[in-house]
């Protein structure tokens, strides 16, 4: 396939081969790029994702591509939508990503409850009643805290590229109902909801936690409104999730757990360790103590552990003491830059 970023790379950078190329793989490098600076990449990126990844026929962004531009999973999942808005808005393409935003709300606006339905059929139908599941793994009917978060991040530098008024309005519209959905008041973050919002999974996704705070706040200020409450709310997530995340013994954040009870993944993950760190650095500077020495922590644990000062770059995984994880690519459909690249940008 001409255009667009080779995928797959393993623990030493070796180049390995693609087999396909992924809408979020490939939104996220265009939004690095673009946040990095480099922006005959990001550019780049922009082409590649317009012309390969687009539905000529029906519109909206395909799931999975073939090397050869043949598409493999034709899934318009809200989750991969939402960063290819969240690149082109990086990226300066103002046009494109309100173009890109305008097809998804057309097609998969959730008008009875608010927010965005998961994911739509190729010929951009709304898809609510498949058995199994859909390219994130959410059951078919289902809304996941994890794609709404992102959309909410997408519309956040959406709005703050274009200053549209329809997308602050569906940023409002987002934020409210992921606070009133997902985030509750007690700072549990709710992972599944039915479409009509009833809360469906007890999974308790420390790393979506420690992100979903961060960003909440983010919304709260590009929206100026309700900066406190939610700042409070935040802190309670945070609070809540050190309590039943944290590892006192080692340092770091570990993976998920069930609501009430232990972490039963207790792996330390690249993704959860920048958003703990992004995000304590957000308290600290708000609250000082205990936020500042648990921002320390977390960062001594990724510079000790995390790193990997022979390959460079991040290991995507270490086990709870920070022992290394052997012969795990740097690289893959779903392992890339963006969480660290944001997190290490903003110390």
């Amino acid at each position: 396939m001409n255009g667009g970023f080779h995928q797959n790379f393993g623990e030493d950078w070796a180049e390995l081969p693609d087999t396909s190329r992924s809408l979020v793989y490939h939104a996220r490098l265009i939004w690095l790029a673009a946040a990095g600076g480099q922006t005959d990449i990001a550019d780049e990126g922009c082409r590649t994702l317009w012309e390969k990844f687009w539905d000529r026929d029906y519109g909206g962004f395909v799931w999975e591509i073939g090397l050869d531009g043949s598409v493999i999973n034709p899934e318009k999942h809200l989750y991969g939508n939402a960063f290819a808005i969240f690149a082109l808005a990086k990226a300066g393409k103002k046009d494109d990503a309100n173009w890109a935003f305008q097809w998804f709300d057309l097609h998969a606006h959730d008008d009875e409850h608010g927010g965005y339905i998961e994911t739509c059929w190729s010929d951009g139908e709304q898809n609510l009643s498949s058995d199994g599941k859909d390219a994130l793994g959410t059951p078919y009917g289902l809304k996941s805290m994890n794609s709404n978060l992102h959309i909410m991040e997408a519309l956040i530098e959406l709005y703050s590229l274009s200053r549209d008024s329809k997308v602050r309005d569906r940023l409002a519209e987002t934020f409210s109902t992921f606070r009133t959905a997902f985030a509750k008041s007690d700072g549990k973050l709710i992972y599944y909801v039915t479409k009509d919002l009833i809360p469906a999974s007890d999974i308790d996704s420390y790393g979506h936690a420690m992100e979903a705070a961060f960003l909440m706040i983010e919304a709260a200020e590009a929206l100026d409104q309700d900066i406190d409450t939610t700042w409070n709310l935040a802190k309670t997530m945070v609070d809540r999730t050190i309590a039943a995340g944290w590892d006192n013994r080692n340092g770091g954040m570990f993976n998920e757990g069930h609501f009430d009870q232990p972490a039963y993944d207790k792996n330390k993950i690249w993704w959860v360790q920048a958003e703990s760190l992004n995000v304590l650095r957000l308290m600290a500077k708000e609250f000082g103590e205990p936020y500042l020495a648990l921002y320390q922590q977390q960062w001594t644990f990724i510079k000790n552990h995390m790193i990997d000062y022979d390959h460079k770059g991040w290991r995507p995984a270490v086990k709870e003491d920070g022992s290394q994880i052997s012969n795990l690519n740097k690289s893959d459909a779903w392992t890339e830059g963006y969480h660290q690249g944001r997190a290490t940008s903003i110390l």
